[in-house]
């Protein structure tokens, strides 16, 4: 959240702008999620159908994901003694157990556009962003 940086990082000279970057669209989670799992054994993934389950998930949402159906096949692998795979299913328990993160990041960014009588152009967020960077580093 860039109204929380230091003031330090946010004088004037620092950063010449400030880039808005939204989350990843069904097909990007999906490529993400296939990179992610490329070399852990898998099997039975529907990546298409995991993809729409994680909307609203950041790329850090999404490797928090992947590392939770890993331990949870580890655990399996632990239990029963012999290796098991990553399954559909464990990725559906790490998606419950791993919130969407960047909500509550975008809904007080909507708040501070609206409040500043922008609307939802990338760089209308983008002034945005700066603008709370400005009064943050005023602020202090």
């Amino acid at each position: 959240r860039p109204w929380d940086l230091d003031p330090l990082f946010i004088r004037p000279g620092r950063f010449q702008r400030a880039v808005a970057i939204g989350l990843p669209g069904d097909l990007d989670r999906r490529e993400i999620l296939q990179r992610l799992l490329d070399g852990k054994p898998c099997v039975s993934i529907d990546h298409k159908k995991m993809a729409r389950k994680a909307s609203g998930r950041t790329v850090a949402d999404l490797v928090e994901i992947v590392d939770i159906a890993t331990e949870l096949a580890l655990e399996q692998a632990l239990a029963l003694g012999e290796p098991v795979p990553i399954r559909e299913k464990a990725l559906a328990v790490a998606i419950r157990a791993v919130p969407a993160t960047a909500a509550g990041w975008f809904e007080t960014l909507r708040a501070r556009s609206t409040e500043s009588g922008l609307r939802g152009s990338a760089q209308h967020l983008a002034q945005v962003i700066t603008r709370a960077m400005r009064s943050a580093y005023l602020s202090e």
